[in-house]
C-alpha cells in the first residue's frame, strides 16, 4: 500500500487487492481513506466493497474503495463449484465408480469440476491440464463428511470449492 498527499493536503492510498485468481489496483480516496484508515495497514486483512472501474490511464481495471470491514464481521459468502485434482489415473473402473457414488449419494447444489493431467501421446512433451465439468444433472453436497471421503482416495490429489 502507498499513502499519498493529494493538493489539499489529504491522505489516500493505491493498494492491490489479491485473491488466489490475480490481483486489482485498489483506490481509496481521502474520505474514505479518513474514514477506514485503522483497517487500512499493510499487510491486513480487511472486507472491501466498492465499485469496479476502467482506469483509461492505465488500460485496466480498478477498484474504488467505499468501505472496509473486520473479515469477522463479514457474511459467508457461499460457493457454488467443487473442484477436485486427479493425481493419476485411477486403476480400475471400481476406482472411479468410488468417486461418482460419494458424489451421486450426497446431492447438493454443488456443481463438479474435474481436474485431470492428461499423458502425451508421443511421451515426450509435457502432460496437458483437462477441467471437466461433470453432467448439470449431478450436484453434490459439500459437507465435511463429503469432503474426507473424497480425500480418503489415493488418487484424488486436492479439493477446493469456489
Amino acid at each position: 500500500m502507498r499513502t499519498i498527499i493529494t493538493k489539499k493536503g489529504e491522505k489516500m492510498a493505491k493498494a492491490v487487492l489479491e485473491d488466489y485468481n490475480g490481483s486489482l489496483p485498489v483506490t481509496i480516496f481521502p474520505r474514505t481513506f479518513e474514514r477506514y484508515q485503522h483497517f487500512i495497514t499493510a499487510g491486513t486483512n480487511a472486507g472491501l466493497s466498492g465499485k469496479i472501474e476502467f482506469d483509461t490511464t492505465r488500460d485496466n481495471y480498478q477498484i474504488i474503495a467505499e468501505e472496509f470491514k473486520n473479515p469477522a464481521d463479514m457474511e459467508e459468502t457461499s460457493a457454488s463449484e467443487l473442484h477436485i485434482q486427479i493425481g493419476e489415473d485411477p486403476s480400475s473402473e471400481e476406482e472411479f465408480l468410488r468417486l461418482r457414488a460419494i458424489l451421486v449419494d450426497n446431492p447438493g447444489r454443488y456443481t463438479i469440476y474435474l481436474h485431470m493431467e492428461g499423458r502425451a501421446a508421443d511421451g515426450q512433451s509435457p502432460p496437458k491440464h483437462r477441467i471437466i465439468r461433470v453432467s448439470p444433472q449431478i450436484k453434490t453436497a459439500c459437507t465435511e463428511g463429503v469432503l474426507e471421503s473424497l480425500r480418503a482416495i489415493p488418487w484424488v490429489r486436492e479439493i477446493w470449492k469456489q
